[in-house]
């Protein structure tokens, strides 16, 4: 036998070798494949009373135990779904978990195999949950491959599989497991603490669900406990935002002698803001926690609790009436209407409740509609109207001054156009906070945190405490509304005509007679250096000057009252000087020496115009 006949016999000697080692590998591949047995279904795994059949296919090196446990936190999850994904959600689960085994009996031995759930009921399944679903696996599809086998997960009708080095066909179609269950839950189930475990159909009031049986707990802490602490300190603000509030309703609205349209838009803004800080404080004075009512995880709302209602009107009212009071500059009985109805519509439709997040009852976040139409949309308005005011009052006092460079009036003028951008600020915030606030963002990161819950059977060591973005923002907005009294105090009450009307007021010194101490304002000099009298002032002055000059005398029926009067000095050659005792009242006056009338009205906020002739020649000091 020669060498290459050798070689040749060899060379087919070795691929024979690996043609039966590639034969050999295969059937492996086949046989694991197929490897598993048929198990009766555990009793106690929920899947029992969904599934139409009891015997299930188990692979090989896998227990019933290891299967139910992925089960039972499947259905934990699906917990925290609605009620369209969560039978569908089990349903799935257990298809995919417990698949139906088939014997094929055409072999020795017999072979099991099981039907893998039908791509259509993948299908269904992502229809209503697919939103659930990618959170906890994004990369799951109903197209997914077998990295083993190569073949569907969910197929579209069947499987195939070889059987040819089993003694069976080289094809096998394994039907696909369409399984018609019904969902029927298990009773022992509960949702992990501190979720509230309920049935959503017989519950009534406020519940703020996160599944179809689990709920938020009350109360449930959505900041920080450094944030908590910070929002828990604004009291301060508005206690003393309720002091100086009522400080300004019983100066402008009891002590004050005459009831001006100044002081009535003082009056009602200061009334508005203490209805509101009293919004804030029926929670505080509350026994236990406010936002709770009594039943585990059940919110206050209008419905069962009346205290929530109050809280509720109190607050619209409240910041409704600010807002339209600072706005208006006279009483307009329309406006008060307005109010009325803007407030009492919410509460006789129910709207009043407790929000997420918050600490008193206002119109529901889940009735947006309400939310524009009877606060945001009116509102809005007002802070228009009011910016407008504030443009046109700073026009107008920038040409005041070029023309009558007072500078007592131009710092009390000053003040009250900074006391206006400072209230519009407040506004601005108190109402942009429902535009730059993402609840969709809010509600996300909850139900992140109830998944992280399931996920770690109810340890929280391994979830991370809520923590809302957006809080800065949030407690600027709290701490502006909470300075709406302080703001209005400073802007209103600490005027030195406020001493002024104290020390003039009737009813001052009426109560001091009755104490039996003698109290007079005779002494009393105003900010221009001229002594003020007690008694109250008329609306328009009559002064009459005799035609030779020398003196000017006067036939007003009463004095000028301390805030109102002016001094005029005249000397042979009929020069005239006018001073104004009070820049917080503007007047026109109008000074002739030819026995004409002197008369002086009430003009515009922030105008102030004085007009001295002599002989009828009119010489305009300032306008």
């Amino acid at each position: 036998m020669n060498i290459s006949r050798v070689n040749f016999i060899f060379f087919i000697g070795f691929l024979i070798f690996i043609y039966l080692k590639s034969v050999d590998c295969s059937l492996q591949s086949v046989v694991t494949a197929v490897e598993g047995q048929c198990e009766e279904i555990d009793p106690t795994t929920p899947c029992k009373n969904i599934l139409p059949y009891t015997s299930i296919y188990i692979p090989n090196y896998t227990t019933q135990a290891t299967i139910e446990a992925k089960v039972n936190l499947t259905f934990s999850r699906l917990s925290n779904t609605d009620a369209n994904c969560k039978p569908q959600g089990e349903l799935f689960a257990c298809l995919r978990n417990y698949p139906p085994c088939i014997v094929i009996n055409s072999t020795t031995p017999e072979i099991p195999l099981p039907s893998l759930p039908c791509n259509n009921k993948c299908e269904e399944m992502m229809a209503v949950c697919s939103q659930y679903v990618l959170i906890q696996d994004p990369s799951f599809s109903c197209s997914l491959i077998n990295s083993t086998t190569g073949d569907a997960q969910f197929p579209e009708q069947f499987t195939t599989y070889d059987l040819s080095s089993l003694g069976g066909p080289s094809v096998e179609n394994i039907q696909c497991n369409s399984g018609n269950g019904s969902i029927v839950s298990s009773e022992d189930f509960r949702c992990f603490a501190p979720l509230e475990t309920l049935n959503k159909s017989s519950v009534d009031g406020l519940y703020f669900f996160v599944s179809e049986g689990c709920a938020l707990p009350c109360p449930f802490e959505i900041f920080s406990e450094s944030q908590t602490k910070a929002l828990d300190g604004l009291l301060a603000f508005y206690i003393l935002s309720f002091i100086g509030s009522t400080f300004l309703l019983i100066t402008f609205g009891l002590v004050a002698d005459e009831w001006s349209s100044k002081n009535e838009i003082v009056v009602y803004y200061a009334l508005g803001n203490i209805i509101f800080c009293i919004s804030y404080f029926i929670p505080i004075a509350s026994t236990g926690d406010f936002r709770c009512s009594g039943s585990p995880g059940r919110y206050k709302s209008q419905k069962y609790d009346w205290i929530c209602a109050l809280d509720g009107v109190f607050l619209q009212y409240g910041a409704l009436s600010m807002l339209f009071w600072f706005t208006a500059f006279s009483f307009d009985f329309f406006l008060i209407i307005r109010r009325i109805i803007l407030t009492l519509v919410p509460l006789i439709t129910k709207k009043y409740e407790i929000t997420m997040g918050s600490t008193s009852c206002w119109i529901s976040n889940t009735e947006t509609a309400y939310q524009y139409i009877f606060f945001y949309v009116p509102s809005l308005l007002a802070l228009v109207l009011m910016f407008i005011f504030t443009i046109y009052t700073i026009i107008k006092i920038s040409k005041m001054y070029k023309v009558t460079p007072n500078k007592d009036i131009l710092y009390f003028n000053v003040k009250m156009v900074i006391f206006i951008v400072l209230v519009l600020f407040v506004f601005v915030m108190f109402l942009g906070f429902k535009f730059y606030t993402d609840v969709g963002r809010y509600i996300s990161i909850i139900k992140e945190w109830v998944v992280c819950l399931n996920s770690n059977q109810g340890d929280l060591t391994n979830c991370k405490p809520i923590e809302l973005p957006g809080f800065p923002l949030k407690f600027v907005n709290a701490l502006c509304v909470s300075t709406l009294g302080i703001i209005g105090f400073f802007g209103y009450g600490t005027d030195r005509s406020v001493y002024r009307l104290y020390r003039g007021s009737r009813k001052i010194r009426a109560l001091f007679s009755v104490c039996g101490k003698n109290f007079s304002s005779s002494s009393i000099t105003s900010s221009s250096g001229t002594p003020t009298t007690d008694k109250p002032s008329r609306r328009s002055i009559r002064l009459k000057s005799n035609t030779l000059g020398g003196t000017t005398q006067s036939s007003s029926d009463s004095s000028a009252e301390p805030d109102r009067k002016n001094t005029y000095n005249e000397t042979n050659n009929i020069n005239l000087e006018t001073t104004s005792t009070t820049p917080t009242l503007e007047h026109s006056i109008s000074v002739s020496n030819n026995n004409n009338d002197i008369e002086r009205s009430s003009t515009p906020i922030l105008e102030h115009s004085v007009s001295v002739s002599n002989n009828n020649n009119n010489t305009p000091t300032s306008e």
